[in-house]
């Protein structure tokens, strides 16, 4: 038995007007979900997955120094995209799923052929002292134009899409710059940072339009399904709603009390989920700031998160390689993700919400069955 395959009774209490998935005193033996499909092929931990637009096809980024497209649900490999001479730390699909640009340690950004992985084009960063610092992120435009880069030297970068070409540097950021995204138009990009803000640019220019306080680090910030409020989470303990048009803060959440790592809407724009370093995880109604659920029950940081599409079910993994399953209607804890060695790094739901993907350190991708949830 795993180290979550027995754990005290959880039991749906109420903290007064909060469901949590609770501690109880007896012993059961807690459910255990296992994968029904993994993909290998990478040869180190694989940082992220990513879903295609349509479904068709999933994206991952490795510290093999590679990105591998798949076929979805078959598993097929159809491309793998080799070039890279550093750790691969993020893969991501353009909008009509035709490329993928990928981001390293070893200072580039790359755009790639999905279909064949043939490399298209080499996006360098130059840092000031001349060296080339890791890249974080990158990321297409919703339009597919630009792309956008994060990286270890305080600047984020647009870039065109199709010449690779150095449209603007955002510069501002007085620390590492940890992700930098487009707005769901197109408009606006966010970038965070280890300088305890996020900020808001132009995103076709480059200007810097507001920037948003914390009092620690910027963990990661999440647009609303609507793109008009951007969500942020902090090593502050807190997470803050903005409205994304003028920069203005709407709420801030507290009740965690260790670092926001992770953030997701439900698709209705009317819950988020957050999971943070306090091995915890909470459902918010975003109207009111108010928490419906508590989710209890792992034992070490936990910045792993993934929401379902209709906000039913939310998922949270953890740095000893637990990953565990809720309902968040009734805050009940519905079983173990079992299958995972080592930590778990990203996950994801597919876009009809019938599987879940998760991504670990121990260098594998698993599949899970959501249709019986």
């Amino acid at each position: 038995m795993n180290n979550v395959g027995r754990l005290v009774a959880q039991a749906s209490i109420f903290v007064g007007s909060v469901l949590a998935a609770g501690l109880g005193s007896a012993q059961f033996e807690l459910p255990e979900i296992p994968a029904v499909d993994v993909l290998r092929g990478h040869g180190n931990w694989v940082y992220s997955a990513q879903f295609s637009r349509d479904g068709d096809r999933l994206i991952t980024a490795s510290r093999d120094n590679t990105a591998r497209v798949w076929a979805y649900p078959s598993g097929e490999t159809i491309a793998v995209m080799e070039g890279h001479e550093g750790w691969v730390y993020s893969a991501m699909f353009s909008a009509d799923g035709t490329k993928v640009v990928t981001a390293s340690r070893d200072g580039t950004a790359r755009v790639w052929d999905a279909d064949t992985g043939e490399e298209l084009l080499v996006l360098t960063v130059i840092g000031a002292n001349g060296r080339l610092p890791a890249l974080n992120n990158a990321a297409f435009s919703p339009d597919g134009t630009r792309i956008v880069t994060s990286s270890f030297d305080s600047t984020a970068r647009i870039w065109d899409a199709e010449t690779g070409e150095e449209i603007a540097v955002l510069a501002g950021h007085g620390n590492l710059v940890w992700s930098a995204e487009f707005s769901l138009d197109g408009e606006r990009i966010v970038t965070t940072s280890y300088d305890n803000t996020a900020r808001i640019w132009d995103g076709f220019t480059g200007e810097e339009l507001a920037v948003l306080q914390h009092d620690s680090l910027v963990s990661v910030a999440v647009f609303s399904p609507d793109g008009r409020v951007l969500a942020t989470g902090s090593a502050d303990a807190t997470a803050r709603l903005w409205n994304l048009e003028t920069g203005e803060e709407i709420a801030v959440l507290r009740s965690h009390v260790e670092e926001v790592r992770a953030i997701a809407f439900a698709a209705d724009g009317r819950r988020m989920a957050t999971a943070s370093n306090d091995t915890t995880g909470r459902v918010w109604n975003v109207t009111n700031g108010e928490i419906s659920t508590i989710m209890i029950g792992l034992e070490e940081e936990t910045p792993v998160l993934a929401l379902s599409p209709d906000g039913s079910l939310v998922m949270l993994g953890s740095i000893d390689g637990a990953a565990m399953l809720w309902d968040t209607g009734t805050g009940r804890l519905l079983g173990a993700l079992v299958g995972h060695s080592r930590e778990v790094l990203s996950a994801v739901f597919s876009p009809d919400g019938t599987r879940l993907i998760t991504t670990s350190a121990d260098a594998s991708v698993l599949i899970w069955d959501m249709t019986p949830f």
